[in-house]
């Protein structure tokens, strides 16, 4: 049957390969940068290329702790449901169980009053009887949570919390609490807007970020194995594959057949034509000579100029994509394509996260074929997946698949579980 297979953020975490996840970028890239020499050479040069530079890891990881209380209130279901998951397993510990537990009743009783306030159909039916619809009911709830302050013990409990999470990014209760607060996407998004407003604050600020975040990457790309790769060594050799990350796997792999729907690390552009470059010598590439040589020579900030810099060839996460480069039309046009021909898709480690509507809609416009979806947090994937298919978590049948807890709905397939715990030639 002829596949496609969608390889998403989770794949890359797998056991083997184990890059990071979005929510993990900020505190790992602020400590490469920190404490490794390379780190150390790539923060210098990109300081002296970019002058007037005002972003800075430590102060958004400050004001991230200042305005822990009031971003917690939009992320309170998905961080409970994420612990409540770790907290499933019996090989943890009694005392992160205890931690778990801990943070999940403060944030239940946040969840509780955000449903208790919430304005209900039956209410608003009787506000619009009594009052014979001489009131509007223009809100959605009865108190402006907003405007709610936390107390001293809630405040310091978790910032006291957060602030360890950032010295354990890898803590398996921790990493959760952290949510989007830490979202390096969002920080991609805000500042990538300064290239259609020519704000050049913004544009430097985006020049930073994605050539911090490249550097990163590719530090931890370097580190992994050619030969049998987890998960990418397992592929069948005749499925398309079409990749969201930015990792050079998935090519070492498919080579040219790879689909990089939002770009790679081996090329960047020049934003001022949108020429894109390869990076020479990529696969063993020094990283901090690549800046000294390349990027600080194609950059230049002047103010009676318009500004000339280059950035990775990666495309933000944002609802209407970015044309980078006319290269990009074509990896759209084939990654279409793919999915058209396709008998069958095959979704592995993708959340379905309403900010990628551009890629989502390659599903929905497709969403008549057989699709299987592999991801450890598939009670959350359920719930993304309601705006493609209006399924609610009512519809679907409860079964197996290969001994993993699996979801079904007519021709659509939820497995819980990792990339690498599937038997792909099987599939």
């Amino acid at each position: 049957m002829r596949t496609v297979l969608v390889c998403g953020a989770g794949v890359d975490k797998s056991e083997g390969i184990d890059m990071p996840l979005a929510a993990e970028l900020v505190p790992k890239i602020r400590e490469f940068l920190k404490s490794t020499e390379d780190g150390r050479k790539i923060e210098a040069t990109l300081r002296q290329i970019i002058p007037n530079l005002r972003f800075s890891y430590d102060k958004f990881v400050k004001d991230a702790v200042e305005k822990l209380s009031n971003e917690f209130r939009g992320q309170v279901a998905e961080i409970v449901d994420r612990i409540g998951q770790e907290l499933k397993d019996e090989a943890i510990d009694d005392k992160d169980t205890k931690l778990g537990k801990l943070i999940i009743a403060l944030l239940v009783k946040i969840q509780k009053l955000q449903d208790d306030v919430k304005l209900d159909e039956e209410t608003e039916a009787l506000i619009n009887e009594v009052f014979e619809g001489s009131i509007p009911v223009e809100d959605d709830n009865i108190i402006q949570l907003p405007k709610l302050t936390f107390t001293d013990v809630f405040n310091n409990v978790m910032r006291a919390i957060f602030e360890r999470s950032l010295e354990e990014p890898n803590h398996r209760i921790l990493k959760h609490v952290r949510g989007n607060l830490m979202d390096f996407e969002r920080l991609l998004m805000d500042s990538f807007i300064g290239f259609y407003t020519n704000y050049e604050p913004q544009i430097k600020t985006y020049m930073y970020l994605s050539w911090t975040l490249w550097a990163y990457l590719k530090h931890c790309e370097q580190s992994v194995a050619h030969d049998n790769m987890p998960f990418y060594s397992s592929i069948p050799n005749e499925w398309d594959l079409v990749t969201l990350n930015y990792t050079s796997f998935a090519r070492r792999i498919k080579g040219d057949k790879a689909h990089y729907f939002h770009g790679g690390l081996d090329s960047f552009i020049r934003m001022r034509d949108r020429q894109l470059v390869p990076v020479d010598g990529y696969a063993n590439l020094d990283i901090p000579k690549f800046f000294s040589d390349t990027v600080q020579a194609n950059t230049s900030f002047s103010k009676s100029k318009r500004p000339n810099c280059v950035v990775p060839s990666i495309v933000p996460p944002l609802k209407m994509k970015p044309v980078l480069s006319n290269a990009f039309i074509e990896v759209w046009y084939r990654s279409k394509q793919a999915f058209q021909d396709a008998k069958r898709i095959v979704v592995v480690g993708y959340s379905f996260n309403y900010a990628d509507e551009h890629f989502n809609d390659l599903i929905r416009c497709n969403k008549d074929k057989q699709i299987i979806v592999v991801d450890p947090f598939a009670e959350g994937v359920l719930g993304n997946l309601q705006n493609i298919f209006s399924h609610g978590k009512d519809d679907y049948v409860l079964s197996n698949f290969q001994e993993k807890r699996s979801w079904t709905k007519d021709n659509l397939r939820i497995v819980k579980a990792t990339a690498t715990q599937i038997e792909w030639d099987s599939v």
